[in-house]
């Protein structure tokens, strides 16, 4: 029995240390200690509010260059292009199924807004009509009164 103790001794012995007496080295552990599911969950929701914001501040980006484009457009028929909004027109209405702003519903849009509001037109629709002399033929008729005549006739 007791050769037995002995042997079992050595062999334990054996595997605490090395051969020159060293612990023997342990394998490190592949395995991480995995981040609790609350925090983990709580830094998702950190990354969504965070990628929420982001897609806000582009999609205002969006819309502001959007509106620009409609006032652009809409500056050929009328005067006072911003004035297009107080017509109850809406981006939306203006857009096309991709989302792109559509020429041809803003000048319908610039040309509804300026019957509805009296609007003056804009530059390139006055360039269409040519020039205008204010007043213009809106005499009444001819009269034979000559004022040079009359100023060297007496």
């Amino acid at each position: 029995m007791s050769i037995e103790m002995n042997q079992a001794t050595t062999e334990s012995a054996q595997t605490d240390t090395d051969i020159d007496g060293t612990p023997p080295a342990r394998e490190p552990d592949n395995t991480e200690t995995p981040e609790p599911q609350s925090k983990r969950e709580a830094r998702y929701r950190l990354q969504l509010r965070e990628t929420e914001a982001e897609r806000d501040t582009l999609a205002g980006r969006i819309e502001t260059m959007q509106r620009a484009e409609v006032e652009r457009l809409a500056a050929d028929v009328i005067a006072k292009p911003d004035a297009l909004w107080a017509s109850d027109t809406t981006l939306a209405d203006l857009l096309d199924d991709d989302g792109l702003v559509d020429r041809d519903k803003v000048t319908a849009a610039a040309y509804a807004a300026k019957d509805t509001l009296g609007l003056e037109l804009g530059a390139a629709e006055r360039k269409k009509r040519g020039p205008v002399v204010p007043r213009e033929g809106t005499g009444t008729g001819h009269s034979s009164h000559n004022a040079w005549k009359d100023a060297f006739s007496k």
